[in-house]
């Protein structure tokens, strides 16, 4: 039996690490082609809820293992003219399909344009009830202006680790919105 040299095993380990290097950009742009394509289909919030619900189940499942399937033009999770986010409960980014450079970076102290810290309402809704919508205004998805938006939060646990996840539309008005964050 022929045992290879050092150098053979490091140039196999150099190729395959090549071979599973994941192009963020590229996936990051596929992203946001596909979440722009699919806002032809108006979000509603039971649609919301039902993909944030099926998100957390994966996350409860896979953990971090489930962020991949979370981007990319054949996600499930890319759809009318949104997509799944994914924070500890620090606001620091743990998932963003489409602005991946925001992993690792805290938002807590984040506003919106009419100045409401909307991650501190995020991570307290996640803390203190577990579930539920947060209202604010955020640019959609390949937009500079800011448009209202409500984001259904959704905490979940994997190893010791809790997920604070937020899908948002900005289909809802901010009536329907109002009556959502109210429980109503």
């Amino acid at each position: 039996m022929r045992i290879p040299s050092i150098a053979a095993l490091v140039l196999a380990a150099s190729a395959w690490a090549a071979a599973a290097d994941v192009d963020l950009d590229a996936i990051a742009k596929e992203t946001e082609a596909a979440c722009a394509a699919s806002a032809t289909t108006k979000a509603t919030a039971e649609v919301i809820k039902a993909k944030t619900l099926e998100a957390a189940a994966l996350i409860e499942k896979e953990g971090k293992g489930a962020f991949a399937k979370f981007r990319g033009k054949s996600s499930p999770f890319v759809f009318c003219g949104t997509y799944v986010s994914v924070y500890d409960t620090n606001g620091v980014v743990l998932f963003q399909p489409i602005k991946y450079k925001l992993v690792g970076k805290c938002l807590a102290d984040l506003k919106d344009a009419n100045g409401k810290q909307f991650m501190v309402d995020i991570m307290n809704l996640a803390k203190d009830k577990g579930e539920g919508w947060v209202d604010y205004v955020w640019p959609k998805p390949g937009e500079k202006e800011p448009s209202y938006k409500v984001g259904f939060i959704k905490a979940v646990k994997h190893g010791g680790e809790t997920f604070v996840l937020n899908v948002g539309t900005n289909d809802l008005t901010p009536e329907q919105g109002a009556k959502l964050v109210a429980g109503k």
